[in-house]
């Protein structure tokens, strides 16, 4: 994974190698890495004033570190196998992981204590993300569906199905009203909250399979922040930009090698609004479990697109 700073000016990427790295934006220069956990970090985010960091890793934690230091403040101990992803709350009060073990777990972000777990999916949850409001929870899931959950008291609210293979992202619209999902299938489906039912489908051509934005199988699946566009970006060098209200275009661009994100100057891209595309940078994971920030003329046109 590979995400900006709250501020724009740096990149925080997550490495197979066990550790996560700070990148200054600019320079395209290694600020410093988070070193602790034993397996891959599967994910890396910035706490919402930008302070600290939270990694998920397949050593079955999620950790919180200090990032003008690089020191690990506290662990988040539970899960039975890796977890996947890790998130803060909108209010930074809690955290939210998502396991191979099946469970997705709710976790006090000063004590580290677990206390709330959403358990019903039959396969290893790829992700979890809380509402823009804060009231519940949305689940990925390897056994094909996508669900809601009242964070509360943990129930099941309902499920999202259709997807004919696992489901490896699933996100709010900034609204709140829909809910976008991408799956294996090689399709992203468009969702509304309330009844369920199936909005709209999209089918991404000539790859392997679609992911969310952590760019599983070279593909990687998002909404903008306005709710009007919907992303999908393929490691096989194409790129759909879908207009909700109807209008499609569609701009190709040579892949980066090995896991990519598509990056700009001050957002990431696959969230930004009008002309995101004009400054492309891209981060690669290379075959060491290193990643380094590209020169975008050496992978990606000079031209980006505007959108």
């Amino acid at each position: 994974s590979a995400v900006f700073a709250p501020d724009g000016k740096a990149v925080l990427t997550a490495s197979s190698d066990g550790t996560a790295h700070l990148w200054d934006l600019e320079a395209a220069a290694e600020i410093r890495q988070f070193k602790g956990h034993e397996q891959p970090v599967r994910s890396a985010v910035f706490a919402p004033d930008g302070k600290t960091v939270l990694t998920a890793s397949s050593d079955g934690t999620a950790r919180l570190w200090d990032l003008e230091t690089a020191t690990e403040i506290r662990q988040f101990k539970g899960h039975e196998q890796p977890v996947r992803s890790a998130v803060f709350a909108p209010d930074s009060k809690t955290i939210l992981t998502a396991s191979s073990d099946g469970t997705a777990r709710l976790w006090d972000l000063e004590t580290a204590a677990e206390i709330g777990q959403f358990k019903g999916h039959e396969r290893p949850v790829q992700s979890a993300v809380f509402a823009p409001d804060g009231k519940a929870v949305l689940t990925a899931s390897y056994d094909g569906t996508a669900r809601l959950w009242d964070l509360e008291t943990a129930v099941e609210i309902r499920q999202f199905k259709g997807h004919e293979g696992a489901v490896q992202s699933a996100v709010f619209a900034p609204d709140g009203k829909t809910v976008l999902t991408a799956s294996s299938d090689k399709t992203a489906r468009l969702w509304d909250l309330e009844t369920t039912a199936e909005i709209r489908q999209f089918r991404a051509t000539g790859v392997s399979g679609v992911s969310g934005v952590s760019g599983v199988s070279g593909v990687s699946a998002a909404i903008s922040i306005d709710g009007k566009k919907i992303v999908l970006a393929s490691g096989s060098g194409i790129v759909r930009i879908i207009e909700l209200a109807g209008g499609e275009t569609e701009q190709n661009y040579i892949s980066l090698p090995d896991s990519w994100a598509l990056l700009d100057d001050d957002l990431d891209v696959l969230k930004t609004g009008p002309n995101a595309w004009k400054y492309i940078h891209g981060v690669k994971t290379n075959a060491d479990g290193s990643t380094s920030i590209v020169n975008p003329v050496e992978y990606l046109p000079a031209a980006g697109l505007d959108i």
